[in-house]
């Protein structure tokens, strides 16, 4: 049970809504900080338009899962993938003020401009732009079709 309570109190919940300073840096949640403090933080491109903001040991669970080796050839969409989860990573660390900065071309990837929203998604943080946080959160419609879909 001790396993079970330490993955709940490190998942990250919630949703926030901050705003970049002139050196595109943000300040994350109070009850974020404690996690992340002396923490490596990966950034990177994530699905739906956000970005993933992962410590770097749930950084590299989630890279094992998502490409979890198969025997045999490499398949073009692993290969992919892996270029995806990599390529426009970045390791970072938040301040004493519990900022982080953004880096610019993920900035781009992502369309965020000086709004942000800040989503708690279990094991990692998704960095949105306000539009299309608004978006996605018009997308969740009906939660008994979603578990029904799942």
């Amino acid at each position: 049970m001790e396993k079970e309570s330490q993955i709940i109190q490190n998942d990250f919940l919630g949703t926030y809504e901050v705003s970049l300073d002139s050196k595109n840096r943000f300040s994350f949640p109070a009850e974020y900080r404690t996690v992340l403090a002396d923490k490596n933080l990966i950034i990177s491109k994530g699905m739906d338009g956000c970005l993933y903001v992962f410590t770097e040991e749930r950084y590299n669970a989630f890279y094992q899962m998502q490409l979890s080796a198969r025997p045999g050839i490499e398949k073009r969409a692993t290969r992919k993938l892996k270029r995806m989860l990599t390529s426009s990573a970045v390791r970072k660390m938040i301040d004493n003020q519990g900022r982080l900065l953004l880096p610019n071309n993920l900035m781009q990837m992502a369309e965020i401009d000086r709004e942000l929203v800040v989503v708690g998604a279990g094991d990692r943080i998704e960095l949105w732009n306000k539009s299309r946080w608004k978006e996605e959160e018009e997308s969740f419609d009906d939660l008994d079709d979603l578990i029904e879909e799942m």
